[in-house]
């Protein structure tokens, strides 16, 4: 079985190709005037990145979604700190001095 990782691989080559085929496809037909919009080249290079466009999205899946995946579930029974208030500060952590910090607790109403 494939990846998600790489659905998501090859999902993104083929919008950048489609997009890049369309695109080659109205600049010689209607910039540069190569060969009329019409032309079979021109009709031809343009479905094709179509239908790259087409088979690109289907496959393409956003970051979080195989991140999430990826991600082994396990139940949550409430003992994880999951807000900055239950994690704390680490002072010794900030790039501020102490000074700064003592001046920015002053300053805090809270």
């Amino acid at each position: 079985m494939v990846s998600t990782q790489s659905k998501a691989f090859v999902g993104t080559a083929l919008l950048v190709f489609g997009a890049f085929a369309v695109g080659n496809a109205i600049h010689q037909s209607v910039v540069v005037g190569a060969y009329a919009p019409t032309a079979p080249g021109a009709v031809l290079q343009g479905l094709a990145g179509l239908g790259a466009i087409v088979v690109g999205h289907h496959l393409y899946r956003p970051a979080n979604a195989y991140i999430e995946t990826d991600v082994k579930d396990e139940p949550d029974d409430g003992t994880a700190p999951e807000t900055d208030e239950a994690v704390g500060e680490a002072p010794e952590l900030s790039p501020l001095e102490d000074e700064d910090l003592e001046r920015l607790d002053a300053d805090d109403p809270n």
